[in-house]
């Protein structure tokens, strides 16, 4: 597929959790090209309707598709969409697919959509990536905070259901440690399931929408 010199790879999500994804992904692959497109246009997605997020998904992809190797959907909400319809599509990554398999006593901080759309239950709903898109970082972190309270004293694992968390991972494992929580960011398994093999310069393009 690729007929250029290095893989060319598009991020998508709502906002700056496509940086969150971008970082991730370079320690991983640093000779990629990387193209971020950050829908904030219809940002958050959590507070559309399932059947909104999924007609923007697919005019995203139906615009990009043929133009990269790979195309990674950051965003939980919109992944979890695509999950539902069971739309599985060559060399489209869903950073969802990283919940497959959590244990009983492990949780999952999302997004309000995100929660009536996982079916699962170990979930606590929160706001925290407008409060992080909105560049509110004290805020998120006291939010984050009263999250961790709401945990059951025997649970202490807490998964990132949003790309925009990840983008304040390290600052809430610091927060966590006290309480004796192992914060989970899903990027780390996501990097994993793109198989990307390249030696060169890369570079990085941002669009917004």
């Amino acid at each position: 597929m690729n007929l250029r010199n290095l893989t060319e790879i598009l991020i998508i999500d709502s906002g700056v959790g496509a940086v969150a994804v971008l970082n991730k992904l370079k320690d991983r692959f640093p000779t990629a090209n990387y193209t971020c497109l950050q829908d904030k246009s219809y940002f958050p997605y959590s507070g559309l309707h399932e059947h909104q997020v999924l007609s923007r998904g697919k005019h995203i992809l139906s615009k990009h598709y043929r133009y990269f190797d790979y195309i990674i959907i950051g965003c939980h909400t919109l992944s979890l969409a695509f999950e539902r319809q069971s739309l599985r599509i060559p060399n489209v990554f869903y950073v969802s697919s990283t919940f497959s398999n959590l244990k009983q006593d492990e949780f999952i901080l999302c997004t309000p959509l995100s929660y009536s759309l996982y079916k699962k239950p170990n979930l606590i709903q929160s706001n925290l990536a407008i409060l992080i898109q909105n560049q509110e970082i004290t805020k998120a972190k006291q939010a984050f905070t009263d999250h961790l309270r709401e945990l059951p004293s025997d649970s202490n694992t807490l998964h990132l259901g949003c790309t925009h968390f990840s983008a304040l991972y390290e600052e809430f494992q610091e927060i966590a440690k006290p309480f004796g929580v192992n914060v989970i960011d899903p990027l780390n398994q996501m990097a994993d399931m793109v198989p990307i093999f390249d030696i060169g310069e890369s570079k990085e393009t941002f669009l917004d929408i």
